[in-house]
């Protein structure tokens, strides 16, 4: 998979992660330093808009964190994990 279809954020101490899966896009939100805390909504989004959308939901229901969708910078990310 391309780096075009994995992007991240960082938000204080949450990374939001979203990468395309197929015809959609899966996310994923954890501390920054601490893989194991990772939670995904399960959910696939038909487009990366919606999939920013949704972890921005996730941080805030998941992990209590209002994240303001202007102050982030998705990037691409690489596939290393």
């Amino acid at each position: 998979m391309s780096n075009a279809n994995r992007f991240s954020a960082r938000y204080g101490d949450l990374l939001l992660a979203i990468t395309q899966q197929g015809a959609f896009w899966r996310v994923r939100v954890e501390e920054a330093d601490d893989p194991n805390s990772a939670l995904s909504g399960g959910i696939d989004y038909p487009s990366v808009e919606k999939a920013k959308r949704g972890a921005i939901s996730i941080a805030l229901e998941l992990f209590g964190t209002a994240v303001p969708a202007e102050e982030l910078e998705w990037r691409p990310t690489s596939d290393q994990s």
